[in-house]
């Protein structure tokens, strides 16, 4: 690599890597002619992995690697009471956690925020955007808690789409336990079923993926590796539901957007956002029919480029 004098990036807490001074200068100054690092162009994805149905003891799950990001995504789901505040929805929790072998950045106190950092924003997300009051079984007594568990294996950046994207495949390959609520000696009781044919999938109409651009200089990019987000002024994340509506948009980094750079920001996530759930989507249908055919079922592996 280039020498100089190592940086880090100022802008987080968590942020541990170096990279020189020219390799910086090298990184930005290739954004700014339109051409990265690694060859793709600005608003050029990686291409994305995902595979379902890989944890056996999980209601559904997960995992997605794009670039060297991996992320394994586990749902489980249980009974548990509704809260006072919202008896009649169920309970959606989003927990994240980066292994310390993944990424120096990991280790210790930065892993403690990044961690907290990540689960924040996609709790908002998530419990914002997803249909809480199919998971309520008894009013006010008893509903599902939809417990969504990630863990970043490997790192390479743009943590908040890949994990978005694992859990929105695990989130569909999610089943549910049939319940029949029946009248016994002491009020309302329910009975699950063991069949685990007998289960329902979980509504996925407005649960969105994370669409996250970093500015780079004066211009921004989309699905940044950790070089180039060490780089970074600032950076937009946009949550886009599958019929193009904003759910979210999180703001990182210790330089502001200016408002006509953010419209610009937005509308190009729009159009990502909504490409990339029609097309996961898609691929999401297929290893469901093959699931419920017996082909292939929990082994269905495909690239999106």
């Amino acid at each position: 690599s280039s020498r100089g004098t190592c940086c880090t990036a100022p802008q987080t807490k968590h942020t541990m890597m170096q990279v020189s001074e020219s390799e910086q200068k090298y990184i930005s100054d290739g954004v700014a002619d339109g051409c990265r690092a690694d060859g793709r162009d600005c608003l050029e994805r990686r291409g994305l992995v995902i595979k379902c149905g890989v944890l056996d003891t999980a209601n559904g799950s997960a995992i997605a690697k794009v670039g060297e990001t991996h992320v394994l995504v586990g749902v489980k789901a249980e009974i548990a009471t509704p809260t006072a505040q919202e008896p009649a929805k169920g309970i959606v929790s989003f927990k994240v956690e980066c292994c310390p072998s993944a990424s120096p950045e990991f280790e210790g106190r930065g892993g403690e925020d990044l961690n907290m950092e990540l689960a924040s924003v996609l709790q908002r997300t998530y419990v914002s955007s997803f249909d809480r009051t199919a998971l309520c079984i008894i009013e006010g007594e008893q509903c599902w808690q939809v417990n969504i568990d990630a863990v970043v294996l490997e790192s390479d950046g743009n943590l908040f789409d890949v994990i978005s994207l694992a859990a929105r495949a695990a989130l569909a390959n999610t089943r549910l336990p049939k319940i029949e609520v029946v009248e016994g000696s002491d009020g309302r009781e329910i009975e699950l079923s063991d069949d685990p044919l007998d289960s329902t999938p979980l509504s996925l109409a407005h649960v969105p993926v994370c669409v996250s651009l970093i500015m780079i200089g004066e211009n921004f990019i989309v699905d940044g590796t950790q070089e180039e987000e060490v780089c970074m002024n600032a950076r937009v994340t946009v949550s886009i539901d599958p019929e193009g509506n904003f759910c979210g948009v999180d703001k990182g980094g210790r330089r502001g957007v200016s408002p006509s750079k953010l419209g610009e920001m937005l509308q190009v996530a729009r159009t990502i956002g909504s490409q990339v759930v029609s097309e996961l989507d898609k691929k999401l249908a297929e290893d469901e029919k093959k699931r419920k055919s017996g082909v292939g079922a929990h082994e269905t592996l495909f690239p999106w480029i």
